[in-house]
């Protein structure tokens, strides 16, 4: 859980290094669960990344932040009405990751707040979207989030990219964003993830 690194050769290419900064935070630790359908076992961790990517000729250096995560096991997808996955990292002074789940009729949800040195599991959430020129595809991205030890957490995102991905019986529409953490005395902005999966 220190260091990571993806290696790409083709015509397309890619080295990039992740080296962890925040503690792993396991999804199923202390009570914690995700959906039945999603997965056995799933963790959470923000990391430095350096390195280059070259895409079609176009090389480019890589000095930045980014969120590693890994799920293991079976998922059922046929069970999944959707979800809400949205990461980010304000530099290494504040990262998170929430979750929350559909499935049949129960919401489940799941994540953490890094600050101060240490991960808090995110106990409340609300999560709203305004809708971009498709259906179901996020402009706008509010989240208000409390955790375990009561501060609140208020948190926009504008989507700057939309990758599509179908995948039999949803949607993944993947968004990168860019995000503002508000404070109390400041605001930080930081760059992440949007993936807001429905049913089509």
């Amino acid at each position: 859980f220190k260091r990571g690194r993806i290696k790409l050769s083709g015509a397309s290419s890619m080295d990039l290094l992740f080296e962890s900064f925040t503690p792993v935070f396991n999804y199923h630790a202390d009570g914690r669960k995700l959906a039945p359908s999603m997965t056995t076992n799933h963790f959470e961790q923000s990391c430095r990344v350096t390195g280059w990517i070259d895409f079609n000729g176009n090389k480019r250096e890589i000095n930045g932040f980014g969120q590693r995560d890994k799920s293991w096991g079976v998922r059922a997808w046929p069970d999944i009405l959707g979800w809400g996955w949205i990461s980010a990292q304000f530099e290494d002074k504040i990262t998170f990751n929430v979750m929350q789940t559909r499935e049949k009729q129960d919401t489940f949800l799941n994540g953490f707040i890094f600050r101060d040195g240490s991960n808090y599991a995110i106990t409340e959430a609300s999560i709203s979207y305004e809708w971009g020129g498709r259906e179901q595809e996020p402009a706008k991205t509010r989240l208000e989030l409390v955790d375990e030890t009561g501060v609140e957490h208020l948190i926009t995102a504008q989507t700057q990219g939309i990758f599509p991905l179908p995948k039999t019986p949803v949607m993944l529409e993947e968004c990168y964003s860019v995000f503002v953490y508000h404070g109390p005395t400041d605001n930080l902005t930081g760059g992440g993830v949007v993936e807001h999966v429905w049913r089509p």
